[in-house]
């Protein structure tokens, strides 16, 4: 039988944003940025809008240490799969709610159905994630994670 190796490779999701940044002067544009003054304002948002960063990004229970090793320990490389000899990455996005439930999975890049429909299986799997915040409140955070599958 041939022996498995599931590669697992997790995306951070990095949230630098300087929406709403704007310049005053009484004269105009100065482009001596060193002697102006850059005024950051407050951005209104919805919380119950879907994010795709936020102040503080969702996290899994134990960091992703632990996400890694439930990837891996509940991965299971379909037979079907192993037969054809199918490898790769599968991207799955996925919606971490205000509850921190796992919402919306579906795969933006796969590689075949088996594969595919594993990777969902163990997203949906996952418990509850500590939820994102933006300006102190719970928001609804977009996250894509890829799952390598290597057969060796």
């Amino acid at each position: 039988m041939k022996s498995i190796l599931i590669l697992l490779s997790i995306v951070s999701v990095v949230s630098v944003s300087c929406e709403g940044v704007r310049e005053d002067s009484s004269e105009g544009v100065n482009q001596d940025y060193d002697n102006e003054e850059v005024i950051m304002e407050k951005i209104e948002f919805n919380e119950n809008e879907l994010l795709d960063f936020a102040e503080e990004d969702p996290s899994f229970p134990g960091g992703e240490t632990e996400m890694n090793r439930f990837i891996q320990n509940n991965v299971e490389y379909p037979q079907q799969a192993i037969e054809r000899g199918e490898e790769g990455i599968v991207y799955v996005q996925f919606v971490v709610n205000k509850k921190g439930e796992i919402n919306n999975v579906s795969v933006i890049k796969g590689v075949s159905p088996a594969l595919d429909s594993e990777a969902k299986r163990v997203i949906r799997k996952m418990p509850n994630w500590t939820p994102g915040k933006q300006n102190g409140a719970m928001v609804n955070v977009r996250f894509t994670i890829p799952i390598s599958f290597k057969l060796s």
